[in-house]
């Protein structure tokens, strides 16, 4: 199961080379891999202050299925994560 961590990045480029979007490649990744912010290709003129080590999407190993409550407490978690890592980028 892939899993998106990062759904935004923060990009610097003029508004002509503003890319409307960033292709990510995940044809070749098995179970436990990661993709970072180095991976990506960024367009020629596009550059992004995050960390090249921040991961992007993960791919996850199947799971049983889960109750209602475990994936609302899944997703709280999944917030949480998110808004730790927007506070450490606001910090840099």
């Amino acid at each position: 199961m892939l899993q998106m961590v990062l759904h935004e990045l923060e990009i610097e480029c003029l508004p002509s080379r503003l890319p409307e979007s960033i292709p990510l490649d995940t044809s070749a990744l098995q179970v436990g891999d990661t993709l970072t912010v180095a991976n990506l290709a960024l367009p020629a003129g596009v550059k992004t202050s995050v960390e090249p080590d921040t991961v992007i999407a993960a791919v996850l190993a199947p799971q049983k299925e889960i109750s209602e409550e475990e994936a609302e407490a899944m997703d709280d978690v999944a917030e949480e994560a998110k808004s730790q890592s927007e506070s450490a980028q606001m910090v840099d």
